[in-house]
């Protein structure tokens, strides 16, 4: 598992001709293994007597589209089954972290491997595994699955899925825990980018996870940080536990559900009410919002605006099983907080959806002012959405920071249509989230470029902005979006080479440039050696004629880019309709508008470069007049400099 590469070997085995289960997608068959193949097949009675020392197995397949008897032999079917393979092995290297801390009980996944039947016709591969008897009367039991189902009955399985979270950074996730006791099976892993086959949900498997998960003592003793949820979520997840058949304990009052937050102020209400004055809930006598919403809605954009503080609920009292120096390491670094950001804003999404089950709903909403519609229909709980939004927000969200700036700028936002109807239109509420937006470090830079478009409109059309403060924030946004096209270049050069199995090829032309040097040089590949370290490529220009090796471990390669790129990225995809990543101006606009404040300050050689810049941004986008305009004004600059 360390380096990725198999390891083959031939054996000889029998396995039954007929299927004893079957699922969805796979059939199981019995099977037994020898440890090598005898000498002599003729030999009846050493055979006999291995497979009757032989151990039982269990053999699963894909089957035939279509033909559900029938293993699939397709390259993809052989594919899914190495995959799933891999996936078996992920989950046991989190299995042995998780054991290193030493909790209450110690847990274990089942080493599996592949078979491939050389002698029959398409040569089918199947995943083996040993078979694991129901004793003790402990039969097969599914814990939870990839959809955020959670069976209370038993504490280590989902603290377990909890704990590969925080261990591995927000990275992945190992959720679809079902097995005998303790020993598991057949799991599957959420990763960011849906690394792990069709059933790896990336972020929004681990928001449905959360939205179930119960913190425990044993959270406690692991040291994992309580995952904030809203009272109505809270509700929810006690009528379940109530509902819930053979429970160990009643774990669930052990957890302070009444704490609907836990995010540390860093400052008082009053200092923000006088920096931004405004009411923070609107007198709309929303029907479907009783004084518990309206007090949650006010705390939830109180704390949007301070970084979080994360809770542990540890009771010094009680007696831990794990030792005190093991304590630290699930703290979240920046990196998980990231992580924990997007969860909480595909939950938001989620629930403006209508996807989360149980949700508190009720009928519809008759508008008390002119302008808002005639009817709003209570699809979903928007007091947890907002909730979610603002965690999402105090962790640095670039989305939800955007959503909410949008909002209490009277717009729109793709998360929910209901956050109107809940937040008053507050122009210095909205310029602080638009500002938090632009001044995260997380990506994607898009929607940063967008806020800061829809702040600077904003300060635009107020009149307590003085012009240096107009200019200092114009160049923000010009930066924003240079930092855009690259991130943009960089995720199109990742989708380019992982398409081709993330190795390059004769023929692909490419940049260079050199850790060492500033330069850059084009060039085409016209070889690969070394096992793809080793690029020879023969550049374009005149004085570099000669072929070159380039080292992949001393030079940074990119892929040259030939097609335009869209600014909605596979890695950055999230839930519903992004209206927070349309931004209100152009680019070339901008830098049209920042070279006019340049030339005013005498700075020529800037307001030349913006205008050039602009010129042939403009043309690029087909506006022919206005790339005509600044290439004038930039000309003009040029003679009278």
């Amino acid at each position: 598992p360390e380096t990725s590469s198999w390891i083959k070997d031939d054996s000889l085995v029998k396995m039954e001709t007929k299927p004893f289960d079957q699922g969805a997608m796979r059939h199981c068959y019995r099977l037994k293994k020898l440890p090598q193949v005898p000498g002599n097949s003729q030999c009846g009675n050493l055979n006999y007597k291995g497979w009757k020392r032989s151990p039982n197995y269990i053999a699963k397949c894909y089957t035939e589209c279509g033909f559900p008897d029938t293993p699939a032999v397709t390259m993809r079917a052989k594919q899914a089954t190495f995959s799933d393979i891999y996936l078996q092995f992920e989950a046991a290297k989190w299995a042995e972290a998780y054991n290193s801390v030493n909790p209450p009980k110690k847990i274990k996944f089942i080493r599996n491997f592949a078979v491939e039947f050389i002698d029959r016709p398409g040569r089918p591969v199947f995943a083996v595994e040993r078979f694991v008897d129901e004793n003790n009367g402990q039969g097969f039991h599914k814990y939870s699955n990839n959809l955020g189902f959670v069976d209370p009955s038993r504490l280590t399985p989902h603290n377990f899925s909890a704990y590969s979270f925080y261990a591995s950074h927000g990275d992945i996730m190992v959720v679809d825990i079902q097995g005998v006791g303790y020993l598991f099976t057949d799991p599957q892993v959420h990763s960011t980018d849906e690394r792990f086959g069709d059933g790896d949900l990336g972020v929004r498997g681990m928001a449905l996870f959360f939205l179930s998960f119960c913190h425990s003592k044993l959270s406690e003793q692991l040291r994992m940080p309580i995952f904030p949820l809203s009272r109505n979520e809270l509700n929810r997840q006690r009528r379940l536990a109530r509902t819930a058949v053979n429970r160990r304990e009643d774990y669930y009052a052990q957890t302070k559900t009444e704490k609907t937050s836990h995010i540390e102020k860093s400052s008082s209400s009053d200092e923000i009410q006088d920096t931004v004055p405004g009411k923070q809930i609107p007198s709309l006598g929303l029907p479907f919002l009783s004084d518990d919403d309206l007090a949650e809605i006010a705390t939830s954009l109180e704390n949007a605006l301070f970084d979080p503080y994360f809770e542990y609920e540890v009771n010094a009292s009680a007696k831990s099983r794990i030792k005190l120096s093991d304590r630290r390491h699930l703290e979240p670094d920046d990196t998980t907080k990231r992580r924990l950001g997007e969860i909480h804003y595909e939950i938001a999404c989620l629930h403006g959806a209508g996807s989360i089950p149980d949700a508190l709903k009720s009928s519809s909403v008759e508008s008390g002012e002119a302008g808002k519609g005639d009817c709003v229909l209570d699809t979903h709980d928007v007091v947890s959405c907002l909730f979610h939004l603002c965690c999402a927000a105090s962790l640095w969200n670039v989305r939800a920071c955007m959503a909410l700036g949008r909002v209490y700028a009277g717009m729109s936002s793709s998360v929910s249509s209901l956050l109107n109807w809940i937040m008053s239109v507050n122009y210095e509420k909205s310029k602080i989230f638009l500002r938090r937006a632009m001044e995260s470090k997380y990506p994607p830079t898009s929607v940063r470029c967008a806020a800061g478009c829809l702040l600077l409109q904003i300060m635009n059309k107020q009149t307590n902005h003085t012009e240096s403060e107009i200019i200092s924030m114009t160049e923000h946004v010009v930066d924003l979006f240079d930092a855009k096209e690259k991130e943009e270049t960089e995720i199109l050069v990742e989708r380019k080479t992982l398409e081709r199995g993330g190795k390059f090829h004769p023929g692909d032309r490419v940049m260079t440039s050199s850790s060492n040097s500033k330069s850059v040089h084009d060039g085409v590949i016209t070889g690969v050696s070394d096992e793809g370290s080793n690029l020879h490529v023969h550049f374009d220009e005149e004085k570099l004629e000669e072929e070159h090796v380039i080292d992949l471990n001393h030079s940074s390669i990119c892929l040259d880019v030939l097609e335009d790129f869209s600014a909605r990225s596979d890695s950055y995809s999230y839930s519903g309709n992004c209206d927070e990543e349309i931004c209100c101006e152009k680019s070339y606009r901008l830098k049209a508008r920042l070279a006019e404040y340049k030339a005013k300050e005498n700075d020529v050689a800037a307001a030349f470069i913006l205008f050039q810049e602009a010129s042939q941004a403009a043309y690029d986008d087909g506006l022919i007049d206005a790339g005509d305009s600044w290439k004038k004004c930039a000309a003009a600059l040029g003679r009278n400099n």
